[in-house]
This record gives C-alpha cells, structure tokens and sequence, in this order.
C-alpha cells in the first residue's frame, strides 16, 4: 500500500474487504466477517493462551499477521509483463516478492 501512496486512513477500509474478498474466493480460508465471529475467535484465542501459558499473552487479538521477503534475482524486461521493475524492490534492499501469512487462535 506504501508503494501505491494509499492513505492511511484508507487502510482499514481496504484490509476488511481484502480479508472478505479472499474469505468469499477460498474454500479452506474462513475469516470472521463480522462482530459477533471476530470476538468468538478472540475468546478462543485467549482461553487457549490462559490454557497452554496460565495467562494471555494477546488479549483482543484476533489475527495475528506477519510478512517477509521471498528474496529473487531481478527480473528483466521479458519476465515483468509491463511491470515496473523497481515494484519488485523492497525495504529490505533485495530483488524479491513480499509475502504474508495470517493466524487467527484455531490456527
């Protein structure tokens, strides 16, 4: 979102539909998508931490989301389609395409 210049204002707008749209879209991916869900996983989460560690360690976490780097060499002009090369740059400072991973409490 960084790259396109998107408002941060925009981004929770934008997380929620993109978290709806890939719920919609993928047959073993079941996000909560509303109130009511959201805080069922949220209740279960922290009653697995109480569980497993005597105490939660993330209260009102619902989904927890991390990113890295699949670090590649750089493409050239016949591997881009039309991109711009420069999207295929990142903050760590490799040619690479960036990935994220998700985790809501049932894993």
């Amino acid at each position: 979102m960084i790259w396109y210049a998107v408002e941060i204002r925009s981004v929770p707008r934008i997380f929620w539909r993109t978290i709806c749209d890939i719920d919609d879209a993928v047959d073993n991916i079941n996000f909560p998508t509303n109130e009511g869900s959201i805080m069922q996983v949220v209740e279960n989460g922290s009653a697995k931490q109480r569980d497993h560690h005597g105490f939660a360690t993330n209260l009102d976490t619902a989904l927890a989301v991390d990113g890295f780097t699949i670090e590649r060499v750089k493409l050239d002009a016949k591997d881009l389609n039309g991109q711009e090369v420069s999207c295929y740059r990142n903050r760590k400072g490799i040619w690479g395409l960036i990935s994220q991973a998700a985790c809501d409490a049932n894993a």
